[in-house]
């Protein structure tokens, strides 16, 4: 296994235990120290727990500001995370020097960012496609990032007390404020197909 490829694994497990499915260009882009461009970084320590902290809502636009997202790290990609900052990145980044010694925007990307595609960001397609090949393998199933969104919702409607996926909450919920969108939002699009409202049958 490459870096690149470790990396993908690593990505794809945020992604998938992480809580609510984030955005895939915002899970790609995630950085281990502050920037000028990016004042927060996306990694944390919350007490002795690893987290993930994102800052992308749809309502930003209309609020003004950016709301801070955190999701939770397994313990086990928490682990695979740490050794690769303390081991694997700070030999990947000699390497780079090494083999792109004028390449200092790919420096760059080895230093500030937490994913990395061996000599360039994920895309959501990269992403994508790593997610497809070990859900196919687990389930049988080609899973990607937009059949995520939409199946971990449902299962966590499915899940939540009620097991109604059409009913509407009164408040927020923290999984559905976690993938960028209010619960409304969550309740009337994601999880759902149009064979639900044709024939009222349940989702699942």
């Amino acid at each position: 296994v490459d870096y690149g490829q470790a990396s993908g694994i690593k990505l794809a497990l945020c992604e998938m235990l992480g809580g609510g499915a984030g955005r895939g260009t915002e899970m790609t882009a995630m950085t281990i120290l502050n920037t000028r461009s990016r004042t927060a970084r996306n990694l944390v320590c919350l007490g002795d727990h690893l987290a993930l902290v994102r800052y992308y809502l749809k309502t930003n636009a209309l609020t003004g500001h950016d709301h801070l997202i955190p999701h939770s790290i397994n313990a086990f990609t928490a682990a695979c995370l740490m050794d690769d900052l303390a081991i694997a990145c700070p030999f990947a980044q000699l390497a780079i020097k090494v083999i792109f010694p004028e390449d200092k925007d790919l420096h760059q990307l080895y230093q500030e960012m937490l994913f990395i595609n061996n000599t360039a960001l994920f895309s959501t397609t990269n992403l994508t496609t790593v997610m497809r090949s070990y859900t196919l393998l687990a389930t049988g199933l080609s899973i990607g990032v937009s059949d995520w969104h939409h199946i971990s919702t449902a299962w966590k409607q499915k899940l939540r007390q009620g097991n109604s996926l059409v009913d509407m909450s009164h408040g927020e919920r923290v999984d559905a404020l976690q993938s960028g969108h209010s619960t409304a939002t969550e309740d009337q699009i994601y999880g759902l197909t149009p064979e639900a409202l044709a024939t009222g049958a349940g989702e699942d």
